[in-house]
């Protein structure tokens, strides 16, 4: 095996971790530097979900923000016997982290609209962060507040 010091004469250097490329380019998450990103990599896991399966459901225990890598999630309000899209979420959007911030069952459930691949940050880690980082949270308080606002001006589908 080769130990590598210093990049060969013929390669271009040093590429960042895939995921935390794809970290990066969430909103959220964009202000961290690369070494709070890879601490971020090394604390969650990737899921893939097929088209149609639930990720949460409603009144569930919140225990993770997820964060869209690939494919698409809605979130769904169940109304009887028929569901009611309320928001979705695709590739470098989050969801789940109202229900972690006011430290509530969820109150949604989460359907993958197509087959998607998810970052999980568990409950413990997404705290642990916002303690580290209080900007972050308040900035997340404020997309909250944001997307309640947007919902209370969709009109509901008849």
């Amino acid at each position: 095996m080769v130990a590598y010091h210093s990049p060969p004469a013929h390669v271009a250097g040093p590429v960042s971790h895939s995921l935390v490329v794809a970290l990066r380019r969430v909103p959220l998450f964009a202000e961290l530097d690369d070494g709070a990103l890879v601490d971020l990599v090394g604390a969650s896991c990737n899921f893939r979900w097929h088209e149609g399966s639930v990720v949460f459901e409603e009144e569930s225990d919140a225990e993770a923000l997820f964060v869209v890598l690939e494919g698409s999630v809605q979130i769904v309000e169940v109304d009887g016997a028929r569901e009611v899209e309320i928001a979705s979420a695709g590739p470098g959007q989050f969801f789940g982290e109202h229900s972690l911030l006011l430290r509530r069952k969820h109150s949604k459930r989460a359907v993958a609209r197509e087959d998607t691949e998810l970052m999980i940050l568990s409950k413990d880690q997404f705290e642990e962060l916002l303690a580290e980082r209080p900007a972050l949270e308040a900035q997340l308080r404020r997309g909250i507040e944001a997307r309640l606002k947007e919902a209370e001006t969709v009109e509901p589908p008849v």
